[in-house]
């Protein structure tokens, strides 16, 4: 888990939120999404298995390049 920390740390801050969402497995069984953060996702670990996805939501860019915009359109 530590690795797999260390390289999420090189792109994000310790706080960054993250969600850990698991399918559901069995046809009565919920699927779930639990928030946490990327320093915090050791505390996570027994809540990972096979059918759990991490998701970090995108921020919003802090500023918008128009030149580089008006190139693509």
């Amino acid at each position: 888990m530590d690795i797999f920390k260390n390289y999420l740390l090189k792109f994000y801050p310790e706080e960054k939120e993250i969600f850990l969402c698991k399918i559901s497995c069995e046809k009565n069984m919920d699927s779930i999404r639990m928030p946490s953060t990327i320093g915090n996702l050791e505390a996570c670990r027994y809540n990972i298995d096979y059918a759990t996805t991490l998701f970090i939501p995108g921020d919003k860019p802090k500023k918008i390049d128009w030149d580089y915009l008006n190139i693509l359109n």
